[in-house]
Parts: structure tokens; sequence; C-alpha cells
């Protein structure tokens, strides 16, 4: 995406080339460490995917989603080859990871609808994501009955991340972003 597409589209200039690539590293960077002390402390796995993707937002907003995927990827990647327990790489590549990125694109289809089809993303996404653990990284584990409380509870989890992703999204749009330097002209 050239900068003169940006500019027209949110009315306000790109960063340059050097300040997109620093705040890419730097959110990627800071995405890997956070998963890194949540594969560390077996309790905040899912918190920190959770956080890392929130980390996002910063990269949509000043840069937008083409480069946004490219952390995205980044972060994946290097997760995957770095973390001592692969769950918050598997999160966050499975689902948490790209969501962001999708969420305005969902969220412009209407209230029904978006919902629905977040919901399906979701639970599909979360069933890829439990075979790829169940037959990979854990084949002889038997958690299969555990399913029908695993399902309901993820959803409703993720109908509370939803809204925390949009009141960080605003967050940003309205104060951090000023904090952080990127409201100056």
């Amino acid at each position: 995406m050239s900068e003169s597409n940006v500019k027209k589209r949110s009315g306000r200039r790109a960063p340059g080339i050097a300040k997109r690539t620093a705040l890419g590293g730097m959110t990627a960077g800071l995405g890997v460490v956070v998963m890194y002390l949540g594969s560390v402390f077996g309790l905040l796995d899912i918190s920190a995917s959770v956080f890392a993707s929130i980390l996002l937002v910063a990269v949509i907003s000043e840069c937008g989603r083409q480069d946004a995927f490219l952390v995205f990827l980044v972060t994946s990647a290097l997760s995957w080859l770095l973390l001592p327990n692969r769950s918050p790489a598997l999160m966050y590549t499975a689902f948490l990871g790209y969501y962001p990125i999708i969420k305005p694109t969902l969220d412009r289809m209407g209230r029904v609808k978006s919902w629905i089809f977040k919901l399906a993303l979701l639970n599909a996404a979360t069933t890829a994501a439990y075979f790829v653990a169940r037959f990979i990284f854990t084949p002889d584990a038997d958690d299969s009955a555990l399913l029908w409380v695993w399902y309901p509870l993820l959803n409703a989890a993720f109908v509370l991340y939803d809204k925390v992703l949009a009141q960080m999204i605003r967050l940003w749009i309205l104060k951090l972003r000023k904090i952080f330097g990127f409201g100056r002209k």
C-alpha cells in the first residue's frame, strides 16, 4: 500500500519506511517476548497470546493491514522457533494473531451476520488447532470428553475478547497514538 493511498483513506500521512519497520519490529519482538513469558508460566499461555494479538492494533492503525499481516507472520514464525511450550504459538497462529487484522472487515458485515461469521471462524480455527495439538504434539492424550465444556467457554471468552479488542482500538486511536508519537504532524 503506497503512502498516497493511506493518506487518501485515513486523512493523515503514512509513517515513513523507517518508522514502519521500527514499529513492526518492536511489535513482533514484544509479541514473541510476551508469548515466551506465557509459555514459561503455563497459566498465562492464553492471555499472553491475547496480549500479543492486541499489540497488532498499533501496526494496523499506523501502517495498514499488509504490514500487520507481515508482523503476524514474523511473530508466528519466531514463536514456533523460540518458545519452549508451543501452545501460545498455536493459539496465536491458529486464530488470535490474524483476528485483529480481519476484525474491521467482519464488523462491516452487520451485527448478526458478523457474529455468525466470527463464531464460525473461531470454532473452525479451534477445531483445526485441536487436531494439530492432538495428533502432532500429544497423540496419546484422551481429552475429547472435555470438548463439550471447552467450546462454550471458548465462545464466551471470545465475545469478551472481541469487546476488549474494540475498546483497545478506540483507546489507541483516541489516546495512545499521541503518547507514542504518532499523533504529531
